[in-house]
């Protein structure tokens, strides 16, 4: 009888052993960016058996060495892995190829005036008063008061701040628009979709900062947007969904 006990609990921990080995554990990645992929689909295609991963990128899939998995998400390429063995796995996915076909967003520099020569501190080092120069730069006496043209150029490097971020700001518009977005989140619905942009089109600042990824950043505001009630999502009142942002 003892003998009989021992044979069935070593059966047990062979089959939890077996049982325990049977699954893949690993992490999504961005390829290049290496930033972890929340929410993407993991599917075995001969037992099909299915799983997502967290919000770190993390999965536990049951899987047996010869299976096919795929990685698949939207605004990405799937990718199917064969298992060779089941040591922890890290899959690294390409942002799908359509993505900002119309849109190309450069780095913008506006250049204005021309070169010139150093201009000499002034009278008690001061810019609004100077001396007297002929067309030579050479001295002549006396002083003169450059008032105007240090407002000109004030008004000079203000209006080229502007412009600047003029530039910056059409650029967000035209990755912002419905015809683009549409290649990063499924939504269909034109009201949802005018809806998603107004709540989610990013400022200037964020935008360009080092670290913004456009992919992550839809994918996370997606996750945020889903969060409302359909009819909400589809309504017109914009102001009211706004309000409500959770």
């Amino acid at each position: 009888m003892a003998r009989f006990l021992i044979i069935l609990i070593l059966s047990f921990l062979i089959f939890d052993i077996a049982c325990a080995q049977d699954k893949l554990t690993g992490r999504v990645f961005e390829n290049k960016t290496k930033i972890p992929l929340g929410n993407i689909k993991i599917e075995n295609l001969k037992t099909h058996n299915t799983a997502v991963t967290d919000s770190t990128g993390r999965f536990s899939v049951a899987a047996h060495i010869g299976d096919y998995l795929t990685f698949s998400g939207f605004a990405y390429q799937a990718d199917t892995v064969y298992l060779t063995s089941l040591k922890y796995n890290e899959v690294f996915l390409e942002p799908a190829q359509t993505m900002l076909k119309e849109v190309k967003v450069v780095n913008t520099e506006i250049k204005t005036g021309s070169l010139k020569a150093p201009v000499l501190p002034g009278v008690f080092n001061s810019n609004s008063v100077r001396y007297q120069t002929d067309g030579n730069g050479d001295y002549i006496g006396g002083v003169k008061i450059m008032l105007w043209e240090q407002g000109n150029e004030k008004r000079k490097k203000r209006d080229h701040n502007i412009a600047v971020n003029e530039e910056k700001e059409l650029a967000v518009y035209n990755v912002f628009r419905p015809q683009n977005i549409k290649n990063y989140v499924p939504i269909k619905n034109d009201t949802e979709m005018d809806n998603f942009i107004i709540l989610y089109t990013p400022d200037v600042d964020t935008y360009y900062d080092s670290g913004f990824n456009l992919t992550a950043y839809l994918n996370d505001c997606y996750q945020k947007f889903l969060k409302f009630p359909v009819e909400q999502r589809q309504s017109k009142t914009f102001l009211q969904l706004i309000t409500k942002q959770p």
